[in-house]
Parts: C-alpha cells; sequence; structure tokens
C-alpha cells in the first residue's frame, strides 16, 4: 500500500481538482447534444463514404470537411476547461486506483475496515478501483489530441471531444455522492497504517486508556518515541483536576523541555488511538496548545518576544472559552528582561 502510494504521490490538489470539477453541473446531457452525438458521425461518415465511391465532388467534399471541422472544433473550444482541470491528475489517478484496489482486496477482520470495505464496492455499482480506471481510460482518449494526425480526423468524423465529454458527465453523474468517501477512506486508511506499524514496531508501549475525569493525565515511565530507548530516560507524571499547574524546573540541559515534549506527544498519540510510549498511561480528552521554540519573523515584521505574545493570547483565549486544553509552555517570555519577565509569568498564572 505505501510502495504504490510512493510511485506517483497523490496531493491535495488531486482531491481538489476532482471535487472543483464534480462540482460543475453537466451541461451536455440533454437530449439536442445526445442527438448531435449520435446523427453527426453518421452524416459525417456518411459523406466520406460518397466521396470515396465519387458520388461528391471533391470542392463539395472539402467544403462539407470544412464545416464539419468548425463544427467539431466549436464544440472543442467549449470542453476544453474540464479537460485542463483533470488532465494534470492522470498520472495520480493510477496510484488513487491501485491504493483502492489494495483497500478492496484485503482480508480484514475488524469492523471498522471491513465498512470501508463495502463502501468502496457497493452492489450492483463497480468498485472504487473500477470507476477510478474507467475515469483515467477517458481522460487518455481525450490526451489523443496530442497526435495531431490522429486527433484532426476522429475529432472532425466522429466528434471526439464531444463523445469524451458525455462519458466524463455519464461517470460523474453515476459517482457524485462517493467519490469524497473514496479519499476520506484512502485517507483513514494512510493513517491506520501508520499507527498500527507504529505499534508493532514498539510491542512493549502501552495502549492508553481515556477517562471522563476532566484534566487528568497519569502515566508511569513516560518517554519520547524519537529517543532511541538506550538514551531515553523515562519519568513518570500525573495531574488531574481542572484547572492544575506543574511547575518544572532543573538546571540547564537537565531535559525539562525534552520532557514537556514527551507529555504532549504522548497526548497526542493517545487522542489519535494509537500506542504511547509509556508504561502506562491515562489522559482525559485534551486539546494541546504549547508555547514552545517561538522564533521571530522577519517576512511578517515579528520580534520573538511579539510573536510569543500573540501565541500567549490565543492561548488564554481559548482557556477563556472553557473548553479542555492541555497547555505546555516552556521559558516563557525569554525575549525581554529578568524583571518583565517574572512579573510576566505571575500575570499569566494568575490569568489561568
Amino acid at each position: 500500500f505505501e510502495a504504490i502510494g510512493q510511485l506517483q504521490p497523490i496531493k491535495h490538489t488531486t482531491e481538489e481538482r476532482l471535487d472543483d470539477w464534480m462540482q460543475i453541473p453537466p451541461g451536455y446531457q440533454q437530449k439536442i447534444w445526445l442527438w448531435i452525438a449520435r446523427i453527426f458521425p453518421v452524416i459525417s461518415l456518411t459523406t466520406l463514404v460518397l466521396y470515396l465511391l465519387d458520388y461528391i465532388s471533391t470542392p463539395r467534399f472539402y467544403l462539407l470537411v470544412l464545416v464539419f471541422l468548425v463544427f467539431a472544433f466549436s464544440i472543442t473550444r467549449r470542453v476544453m476547461f474540464q479537460y485542463r482541470l483533470l488532465d494534470k491528475i492522470v498520472p495520480q489517478l493510477a496510484t488513487l486506483s491501485e491504493s483502492l484496489q489494495c483497500i478492496e482486496s484485503g482480508s480484514f477482520s475488524a469492523t471498522i475496515l471491513k465498512q470501508a470495505q463495502a463502501t468502496l464496492h457497493p452492489g450492483q455499482l463497480p468498485g472504487a478501483s473500477a470507476s477510478i480506471r474507467l475515469l483515467r481510460k477517458i481522460l487518455d482518449r481525450f490526451d489523443y489530441r496530442l497526435n495531431p494526425l490522429v486527433f484532426l480526423p476522429l475529432n472532425t468524423f466522429l466528434l471526439w471531444d464531444l463523445q469524451q465529454i458525455l462519458a466524463l458527465e455519464k461517470w460523474k453523474l453515476v459517482r457524485t455522492n462517493t467519490i469524497k468517501q473514496w479519499f476520506t477512506i484512502l485517507s483513514e486508511m494512510e493513517a491506520l497504517n501508520s499507527l498500527g506499524r507504529f505499534a508493532f514496531n514498539h510491542p512493549h508501549y502501552a495502549y492508553p486508556q481515556l477517562s471522563d475525569m476532566p484534566g487528568i493525565y497519569a502515566g508511569e515511565s513516560i518517554g519520547h518515541p524519537l529517543i532511541p530507548a538506550d538514551k531515553r530516560v523515562n519519568n513518570d507524571f500525573n495531574s488531574s483536576g481542572k484547572p492544575a499547574i506543574a511547575l518544572i524546573t532543573g538546571s540547564n540541559m537537565a531535559g525539562k523541555s525534552t520532557f514537556l515534549r514527551a507529555i504532549g506527544i504522548n497526548q497526542v498519540l493517545a487522542m489519535a488511538g494509537s500506542v504511547a510510549c509509556a508504561r502506562s498511561l491515562t489522559v482525559a480528552n485534551m486539546r494541546i496548545m504549547s508555547s514552545m521554540r517561538i522564533a521571530d519573523n522577519l517576512e511578517e515584521n515579528t520580534s520573538t518576544f511579539y510573536a510569543e505574545l500573540r501565541k500567549l493570547k490565543s492561548i488564554i483565549e481559548q482557556v477563556n472559552r472553557h473548553e479542555p486544553v492541555f497547555l505546555l509552555l516552556d521559558e516563557i517570555l525569554r525575549g525581554t528582561n529578568s524583571q518583565d519577565r517574572q512579573a510576566g509569568s505571575k500575570a499569566l498564572l494568575q490569568q489561568l
């Protein structure tokens, strides 16, 4: 699944372009266009046969071909917008189709994965992967225009672009309500694969327990998962109730910042449903907010001090909305002098 995804990575623009195209109302499903798509090739090919049998003179035939050509390319101008919207994503469609095929053909026992499979392959319609392959074939037929020797006669005598836009709109009408689900399932499967592999590679990590008690965070032997086990220093940490403040102190290079990051990343892992780098961990549903490694920004004319003030302001606003937040503040207000820093830190604690 991962290897297929790396061949031609699917980008956000792939979904955005498809979504933009799906929003365009079908404009060629009226009866007049359907009749033109059927009758025009009969007239043009009959004209060609009559010319070859010498029933139509050469000047008259060339005049008729010119009329056919003008009519065909007037339609081409109308459909080019939709073609250009989808042309850039053709390589990604192969990846999308094969990735969805992986999910469709998987052997699953978990309910959530079986539900995903059922969504991708509903009832009588072709499965998601087959549908994407069909879309790619239609777009590939549009690309015949890259060879003028093939495209000119096809479009002149068969209204090639009109035939393909009709096929595109037919595809769209059948799958209007499903394509967003395909991208959702694909992204969920990528996330589940990552979480599952993370758990498989770390069998000694614990699955956290989720608690309804407000503000609880209780863990034993908590460590940072990006630090190798032989170098990692694990710590216990407990906090409960709301509001609650814990001050982490220690000498320089004692590991205070690493400890805060370990606490935060394991909260994120717990809320994602992953294993956590801990012997045991119980957490409440809390949103992580942090003020760590704040830097200046020359492009925005923002100093380190001002950037941190803005960050602290957003934290206070979030707290004032009475939403459950877990704050990680590392050496706040370090962009100013010690006296103002002490006064500001005291004022922030009182606010919180």
